[in-house]
């Protein structure tokens, strides 16, 4: 079994068995010969000489994604990602995406263009930053740019701090702003822990300023139980504050919720896995019901295709109204 011998790989490089490891991920690589997984694996273990050939790999990444609410906002965009391994520990990467930024009155086209590189420090800690602009039908251009530092070892923990700075209609979802250029930066620090016994701890605070000379803060707490390492329930805080009051994007005065949220694992094996989850809570300030439901989706066509898919519906309340979003996106991965 393919992804029983993946994990016994796994084992002996953690306990720095590298001889035994390098067998077994040998004898996979026989198998699947272009797997980017077993390259990277093989890499911590020889360094980034492994490979002779160049690249080490490259892969070609199609996007779609769509977010509409009752507000009359639209935000969508397609497109293709490319990305060359230059090394085991060294990615360049250049996307290009169409869109559209649309409300009930008005629809403007965009185009973003934006190039990347990915450095991996070890199996576990990785860097990356991306450069580039959203374009405007009217000729009008906005600097994208994301810096991202992360370190993560799957269901035991994940820690991130993230730099986004996009036109604010990309970053607010706001009708108003598809025809109002201003510039958002966003400061994002997540992080996330499952002891053995199973508890989960997780938090995130971004902290976020408007070119019109606002800012705001958000906080997210959650804590739960990890039931057989597939079902996950808890509670979660959530607090965001605006600093002034605005008509162009949702800006509250201590917004808070109070909710249930689950998480469910309901297949995991090597070709496919599907995840999907949600919260129920409680509105204070509005006296109002929330409810959130997700979907996530993974199958493995070949070992270079695999095919990811996500879908979200929201109902909460802004501005003392009730507020509904369904966003969806698919992905498929190439490599070769």
């Amino acid at each position: 079994d393919a992804e029983v011998k993946l994990l016994l790989g796994d084992s002996y490089v953690g306990m720095k068995d590298f001889s035994n490891a390098r067998e077994v991920y040998e004898e996979l690589l026989a198998i699947s010969p272009s797997s980017p997984e077993l390259q990277e694996r093989l890499g911590w273990i020889e360094g980034p000489s492994y490979h002779d050939g160049f690249p080490d790999y490259t892969m070609l990444t199609p996007d779609f994604s769509y977010f509409t609410d009752n507000f009359g906002f639209l935000y969508s965009t397609y497109g293709l990602r490319f990305d060359l391994g230059i090394t085991n520990y060294l990615t360049i990467g250049a996307s290009a995406y169409g869109g559209l930024l649309g409300s009930d009155s008005l629809t403007n086209n965009i185009a973003i263009y934006k190039g990347s590189l990915i450095g991996r420090f070890s199996k576990t800690v990785y860097a990356s930053a991306s450069l580039g602009s959203t374009l405007f039908q009217n000729d009008e251009s906005q600097l994208l740019a994301e810096v991202t530092l992360k370190a993560e070892q799957p269901k035991v923990y994940s820690f991130s701090a993230n730099f986004f700075s996009m036109d604010a209609a990309q970053l607010l979802y706001s009708p108003n702003l598809v025809d109002t250029r201003l510039r958002s930066n966003y400061f994002l620090l997540m992080g996330d822990y499952i002891i053995k016994t199973g508890w989960k701890f997780a938090g995130s605070y971004a902290f976020l300023t408007v070119s019109d000379d606002n800012k705001a803060n958000r906080l997210i707490l959650r804590f739960g139980k990890i039931f057989d390492k597939v079902v996950g329930v808890g509670y979660e805080y959530y607090y965001f504050d605006v600093k002034n009051e605005t008509e162009l994007y949702w800006s509250p005065e201590n917004f808070e919720t109070h909710s249930i949220w689950t998480d469910w694992e309901i297949v995991n094996d090597a070709e496919v896995t599907a995840n999907i989850g949600g919260r129920l809570g409680y509105i204070p300030s509005d006296e109002f019901i929330l409810r959130e439901f997700y979907g996530v989706t993974s199958v493995k066509l070949a070992d270079s295709f695999t095919i990811q898919g996500r879908l979200t519906f929201s109902t909460t309340a802004q501005s003392g109204q009730g507020y509904t979003s369904t966003s969806f996106g698919l992905s498929a991965f190439w490599s070769f």
